[in-house]
């Protein structure tokens, strides 16, 4: 009996892993990005910073199973030449770095609670919903639907690091000649999300809360949330970049994970952190990226699919 009791709870234990990893665990997802209009420089009335300003359209799947709000995102971009005293190793180069509006004027949201070493993640959910209402916070960027296709036209601000971008134009400019207009982009950012838990209470007389997102000309009424958790998240991402066209796209290959974690970290200094990781440790591969690129097997397509399909009828 206790036999069969230890079978049972491993079994149990798992599927419960199984679950997780299918369910709970963050999915990045591939997205796609388009130029939508020319360029122009515009200065922030707060920093007198001059950055160059792209309307883009975004568009993505979010696999996730809950409602994510994006109020921040910063993005630093590189490319990788052949370097180093060898002569023969890649290195990357920083060569730009991309912010949303909010980043631009500098209006950083108040940021929720994070743990540190005096306090942790351990509190009371009614304290925890009482700060994330905070007036003070910037509004949301992205509104992003649990298990649905998301697309908008947004606005984001470039910064061009002319040094690495000027050790970078030779090997740039081949590149570009040689894959007719194709390149391979390496980038890490940072995003502060919120993680939302909507009512599942479809009763049409339950109020509802009205916001407005940027890139939308109307509002856009959605289920009042009773949860929202707050997090940062750094990702390290392999972006084709296609200037062979109308308009320039970039479509993210596939991204990493580099850190998750609960709270509003300082945003300056998350996107640091994750730039110093990969100028100083990631190594590039053959294409020009930072990932390792793995082909899937028959099998693992085919589950892939039939556990894709799975989970959009539920």
């Amino acid at each position: 009996m206790v036999a069969v009791a230890l079978l049972q709870f491993s079994a149990f234990m798992a599927g419960a892993a199984v679950l997780f990893d299918r369910i709970a665990r963050p999915r990045l997802p591939v997205y796609t990005i388009e130029q939508a209009g020319m360029p122009w420089l515009t200065r922030s009335s707060v920093t007198k910073e001059w950055k160059v300003a792209l309307t883009t359209d975004v568009s993505l799947f979010n696999e996730n199973f809950v409602h994510i709000d994006v109020h921040a995102l910063s993005f630093d971009m590189y490319y990788a030449i052949i370097g180093g005293d060898d002569g023969g190793r890649q290195e990357l180069q920083h060569i730009a770095t991309v912010e949303d509006r909010q980043q631009h004027q500098k209006q950083l949201p108040v940021p929720p609670l994070h743990p540190t070493t005096e306090q942790t993640w351990k509190r009371p959910r009614r304290r925890l919903l009482k700060r994330s209402n905070n007036s003070t916070e910037t509004p949301v960027v992205w509104s992003i639907e649990a298990r649905s296709d998301f697309a908008t036209s947004t606005t984001m601000y470039l910064s061009v690091y002319f040094g690495g971008l000027l050790r970078s134009l030779y090997q740039l400019l081949c590149r570009f000649w040689q894959n007719s207009g194709r390149l391979t982009v390496p980038m890490t950012g940072v995003a502060h999300i919120r993680a939302v838990v909507q009512s599942s209470n479809n009763n049409t007389s339950k109020k509802v809360d009205e916001a407005t997102i940027e890139g939308s000309t109307k509002s856009v009424k959605k289920p009042r949330a009773f949860l929202k958790v707050p997090f940062t998240v750094s990702i390290i991402c392999d972006n084709r970049v296609d200037t062979w066209r109308w308009r320039v796209q970039i479509v993210g290959v596939e991204c990493a994970m580099h850190n998750f974690v609960p709270g509003w970290l300082d945003m300056e200094t998350a996107t640091t952190t994750v730039r110093e990781f990969a100028l100083n440790r990631l190594p590039v591969n053959e294409t020009g990226g930072v990932l390792s690129h793995p082909t899937m097997s028959w099998e693992q397509v085919l589950e892939t699919i039939a556990w894709e399909e799975s989970l959009q009828h539920l």
